[in-house]
């Protein structure tokens, strides 16, 4: 019996640790040191889906938008690029490991489970990166999105495909 108690008591604090790890303030890995090849300055924050991509369910395709592999490459010699999605992790690193198949442009990824669902919005808070929100920008179709650090957000047009978006 005192088994089984300490069976549940070790599964309870098991939950309550895994929580905590969902809701820990930092979600990124401390910035480099300024020397590091790796250091930027200024954190850019991606949306994924109807900004950089478009999923088409019907044919089970995703669509790159026009000009964001230059985009990216472009924003990657400036800033630490974070990929924060709503998406689901299996389905983000399908794309994101397409889109950045050597690791050079897209430094951390987070994902539907690192948001904060408020009335059916996944917010993205991004106190919780762990980066001066001075030196970071939230660019995502959707601005409810970013709705806790809005003058940290740039709404851009949502994309479903189109060749001619620019």
């Amino acid at each position: 019996m005192d088994r089984r108690r300490h069976s549940q008591s070790e599964a309870g604090s098991d939950v309550s640790t895994y929580k905590q790890f969902l809701q820990r303030k930092n979600l990124l890995k401390a910035v480099p040191a300024e020397d590091d090849p790796s250091f930027r300055r200024y954190t850019l924050v991606l949306d994924l889906d109807e900004t950089l991509v478009h999923f088409e369910h019907r044919r089970m395709v995703y669509k790159v938008r026009p000009l964001c592999m230059k985009f990216l490459t472009d924003m990657a010699k400036l800033y630490e690029i974070v990929i924060f999605t709503a998406a689901h992790q299996t389905y983000a690193n399908f794309i994101l490991d397409k889109l950045d198949q050597d690791g050079s442009l897209i430094q951390h990824r987070l994902y539907r489970q690192h948001t904060t669902q408020i009335k059916g919005a996944f917010i993205k808070d991004l106190n919780r990166l762990g980066r001066p929100l001075e030196r970071t920008l939230i660019i995502d179709n959707l601005k409810e999105n970013f709705s806790r650090q809005k003058e940290n957000g740039i709404e851009c047009g949502t994309w479903k495909g189109s060749v001619h978006d620019r």
